[in-house]
């Protein structure tokens, strides 16, 4: 990913299809990977598979993942999971780390 990479399916109703335990890190059914901001990891550690959600864009790979009830919480756009991709994400290598401290300088 080039860091100008956007999330192209905004205001759609999406599903959560893998989540991993921590909740960290989430994968939605069109593919899309998400890095959960991490004072928001108990609110999406808690989400079901299957849990339907809307994205909309805050700024830069920085978005508001918000489920039909609950909290929503922030997440950085990891891109898509390619098809050969194992389903289970505490197994995928390679996603971004970042930190709150990293949120503001994303844009």
């Amino acid at each position: 990913m080039d860091g100008t990479e956007r999330y192209p399916n905004i205001d759609t109703v999406r599903w959560v299809v893998d989540i991993s335990k921590s909740g960290d890190r989430v994968v939605i059914d069109d593919g899309a990977k998400w890095h959960i901001v991490p004072s928001h990891r108990d609110f999406s550690g808690a989400w079901p598979r299957t849990l339907k959600l809307r994205v909309q864009p805050v700024q830069g790979r920085l978005y508001t993942l918000s489920p039909e009830k609950g909290p929503e919480v922030q997440a950085i756009y990891q891109g898509f999971r390619p098809i050969h991709e194992k389903s289970a994400v505490d197994e995928q290598a390679g996603m971004e780390i970042i930190s709150e401290a990293a949120i503001g300088s994303e844009g």
